[in-house]
């Protein structure tokens, strides 16, 4: 039926204007190096911002009250050194139980994770959880939030995260390789709970947003076969590294992008799907003309196109 419900995106992560433009992902010969790429400036056009409040201020951009109280005191004992993550294995890091969305049905025969950004926590994305949960009322949502840990790029200030990162100009440059392997062990925790629970892995799309997103990205390397993956305005961490498993070398990806992204820069979000498809994946990409580092009712209405043909209804 109408997605009506979808157009009252919850307040946080609206974006006053929104206009798609379906790109297909060029021909393997044409396919961009996927090197490191400048940011974009910061779009004049006004609009809701989803980064850190640090962040927003160098950017002059305005801040959703989610994150107006993201940044917490440093903690005794933590040893942050930063570069990359080096300190990871010194640190203890706590994961608060996930936000659990059920399905409208007497009990789920999909699973939809929706990994936040940096910053924010599940309670950012729970709203959308249940809106979309009318597209698809058989899947249960699985919102997990980010352990607190200091954040290189926020002068070492602790803050949830799915790992640390240093430098905006960069996101290549300088990653953190222990925190995002921690992050992908996470992640395949829950999906291994989802399948003993009874829901195959074939029946579960993992979804995310900015770092959210390149977790999201990185299950593709895992060998549980999912149904699909979901990245809104992220990037593939780790590129070297291969995009995907035997096991997903076909699992559709949906990719979007604000072009006015001042944070996670469109060029990085280009430069990912062309890795991707360069794996052979088949992938969506959909670009939102304005739209910066946030979401917008489109953007929703084409997530929620793409987790009805992912997992549809069991007859």
């Amino acid at each position: 039926g109408e997605r009506t419900a979808l157009l009252r995106l919850a307040f946080r992560h609206a974006a006053p204007a929104c206009n798609r433009t379906d790109i297909e992902a060029p021909a393997r010969e044409e396919l961009a190096p996927t090197t490191a790429l400048a940011r974009r400036p910061p779009p004049s056009a006004a609009g809701h911002s989803l980064m850190p409040p640090a962040l927003a201020a160098r950017h002059g951009r305005p801040v959703l009250a989610a994150f107006t109280t993201a940044l917490l005191a440093r903690p005794a004992g933590h040893h942050h050194r930063g570069r990359g993550g080096t300190a990871i294995a010194a640190m203890r890091l706590d994961y608060p139980r996930p936000t659990i969305v059920p399905p409208r049905t007497s009990s789920p025969t999909a699973v939809v994770f929706m990994l936040h950004g940096l910053g924010d926590t599940a309670a950012g994305w729970t709203d959308v959880a249940h809106m979309l949960r009318d597209v698809v009322p058989h899947a249960k949502w699985v919102l997990p939030t980010a352990p607190t840990r200091p954040i290189t790029l926020n002068g070492g200030m602790p803050m949830p995260g799915w790992y640390d990162i240093t430098s905006l100009e960069s996101i290549a440059g300088r990653e953190d390789r222990g925190g995002l392997a921690e992050t992908r062990r996470y992640v395949a925790s829950l999906i291994a709970a989802e399948v003993a629970a009874g829901v195959p892995s074939d029946r579960i799309v993992v979804a995310g947003f900015s770092q959210g997103a390149a977790a999201a990205l990185m299950t593709l390397r895992d060998d549980a076969k999912l149904a699909g993956v979901v990245a809104l305005s992220g990037y593939l961490p780790l590129a070297g590294d291969g995009a995907a498993s035997p096991a997903n070398g076909a699992t559709p990806v949906l990719m979007c992008h604000g072009d006015a992204d001042a944070v996670v820069a469109y060029r990085f979000g280009t430069a990912s799907r062309d890795a991707v498809v360069a794996a052979g994946l088949p992938v969506e990409f959909k670009a939102y003309a304005g739209m910066g580092h946030s979401a917008c009712p489109e953007e929703l209405r084409d997530v929620g196109d793409f987790l009805e043909a992912r997992l549809p209804p069991l007859k």
